[in-house]
């Protein structure tokens, strides 16, 4: 009697061990099943995300040029021995009714944009009659005043750091601020295009919960988009106002 209840015990224990590992293996079937199909529907968020900011415009398509287009190229003939980048530092001597004191530091965007030792070339302006020395202060002489007056619109070209200006291809079209009118015609269109592409980020934030961890980020995103939108078209008025008044800057 005891074997026979012995055997049935094994025989009870053997189907729910079975049972069991059957059940183990189809819940670890299904937890890879849904681990697979969250990866995917993420994937495919981010799929559709890359697909959209690919749409975003690009500066150069309307400006003609990149953000980091360079500064001067020294193509330019002033008929004198000077570079037009080295002409800007005698334009920045004439800035001043009275001159600057002779302890006045030369910029250093001077070195680091144009490539200028400024005290060098300075010696070089003195030696050249340009600029004298006078009462502790540098002032430029008639002929100083005549060649810095000439080429004062480099100064505006330099101090425009919102546009790609190149000394040396742009000053010769400045055409007393028209070129810089120009410009903010570009930039308006520029920034018209970006907001028709933030505009297709908000519809995608909107449309694809699944992008976000919660949906307290979900809304934050989409408001610092329309924020965007509001800033971009401030600069757009901006522009406009600045074309319409002749407002050179």
């Amino acid at each position: 009697m005891f074997t026979i209840i012995l055997i049935v015990i094994i025989f009870i224990l053997f189907f729910y061990i079975l049972g069991s590992n059957s059940t183990s293996s189809t819940n670890r079937k299904s937890n890879k099943n849904n681990n697979v199909n969250y990866s995917e529907n993420d994937n495919d968020a981010y799929s559709k995300y890359f697909e959209v900011t690919n749409l975003r415009p690009k500066f150069k398509d309307y400006y003609g040029r990149n953000i980091d287009y360079p500064k001067y190229n020294d193509k330019y003939n002033t008929g004198t021995e000077f570079k037009l980048r080295q002409l800007l530092l005698l334009v920045w001597f004439s800035r001043t009714k009275k001159g600057r004191l002779v302890t006045t530091s030369i910029p250093q965007y001077f070195y680091y944009d144009y490539n200028i030792n400024g005290n060098k070339l300075l010696q070089h302006f003195i030696a050249r009659g340009w600029i004298i020395e006078d009462d502790k202060r540098y002032i430029l002489s008639d002929e100083g005043r005549k060649v810095a007056k000439q080429y004062a619109a480099l100064w505006e070209l330099h101090r425009n750091n919102q546009f790609p200006f190149c000394l040396d291809e742009d000053y010769p079209n400045w055409n007393d601020g028209d070129l810089l009118k120009e410009y903010y015609k570009k930039e308006i269109n520029y920034l018209k295009a970006e907001i028709n592409y933030t505009k297709k980020i908000i519809t995608f934030y909107e449309k694809t919960s699944s992008f976000f961890t919660s949906k307290e980020e979900q809304e934050h995103e989409i408001q610092a988009e329309k924020a965007d939108i509001e800033r971009l078209t401030n600069q757009i008025n901006k522009d406009q106002d600045k074309i319409s008044l002749e407002v050179q800057y």
